[in-house]
């Protein structure tokens, strides 16, 4: 179960990780339309005044920080609204309101693997001597926001093994981030990301990381990193006081893992910050669908 925000409107995007590519080029004049449709319940709210308004404020936090958007979209659900990449599909989840009401919300989906994917598993097959390694498939960032309070911008990259030595498997790792701001003068007392097994194949477990709740301390840069089937993708964060937690289902079920981080009042961002890997039956693919919440209050 994911405690979800109750129903808000602003919106307000601002990428703080360099470097991700947030989606395919924007499209020219007259171009058909390439929003994908939106699970019942929801609805897109881009080509309204709020949405319009939310779409040129996420641009320019992006140039502000030297990146490019692509086109964006605004989406509206029983839990407020999200700004994604033009080509997002979504699915839904049953998520809790503060009232302890449960509404259907929308949760932003992996991107489909190209087709280089599978077709350089096929190949892989006769290179026997190679050594395994993650290599890049995709990745996109998402905003979500609690209004007028906080916001979570939070982002995955997907990888897949190559020159596994399996003709039985494939293995896919995900790592998944975010950045969670106050709107000053206001405080952020939560943020929360999670990734799900949602369509494409059945998997299982391969790995996870952090492995531990943590809480205490001071802020430092700390390190994570999956190591089964191999390691390689490590990535580092700053940790802070209050309380990092994580959950995630048991082994032998289909994967999902949750990390949330609290510290009430906080006046500072905090970051979140977690990697999977899950093993597919040979030529399979792995899809996961990523939802996510930050909650702020006046004090």
């Amino acid at each position: 179960m994911v405690i979800a925000r109750r129903s808000r409107a602003t919106v307000v995007l601002s990428l703080l990780v360099c470097g991700v590519v947030l989606s395919s080029s924007a499209a020219s004049a007259g171009a058909p339309d390439r929003r994908p449709a939106l699970p019942r319940g929801a609805t897109d709210v881009t080509d309204t005044a709020k949405g319009q308004k939310l779409i040129r404020e996420a641009k320019a936090r992006y140039a502000d920080r030297g990146h490019k958007a692509g086109e964006l979209r605004a989406v509206k659900d029983a839990t407020g609204i999200l700004i994604a990449p033009l080509d997002t599909t979504f699915t839904t989840y049953t998520a809790t309101l503060e009232d302890g009401s449960q509404v259907e919300a929308l949760a932003p989906m992996t991107a489909p693997d190209p087709a280089w994917v599978h077709e350089e598993a096929a190949a892989a097959e006769v290179a026997a001597l190679a050594a395994p390694a993650w290599k890049f498939v995709s990745n996109n960032c998402f905003s979500d926001v609690d209004s007028p309070w906080a916001v979570l911008d939070h982002c995955y990259y997907k990888y897949k093994l190559s020159s596994d030595g399996s003709s039985s498997y494939d293995w896919y790792a995900l790592h998944r981030f975010g950045t969670a701001n106050r709107n000053s003068p206001w405080v952020l007392d939560l943020a929360r990301i999670r990734a799900y097994r949602s369509g494409g194949s059945s998997q299982s477990w391969a790995d996870w990381t952090p492995r531990s709740n943590w809480s205490g301390g001071g802020c430092s840069t700390t390190s994570i990193g999956i190591s089964t089937p191999v390691g390689g993708i490590s990535q580092s964060f700053e940790r802070c006081p209050e309380e990092v937690t994580f959950t995630k289902s048991s082994s032998g079920s289909q994967p999902n893992y949750l990390q949330t981080w609290f510290g009430m009042g906080t006046r500072g961002n905090r970051e979140v910050n977690f990697e999977i890997a899950v093993r597919v039956k040979q030529s399979g693919s792995a899809s996961f669908a990523m939802p996510a919440e930050v909650r702020g209050s006046a004090y």
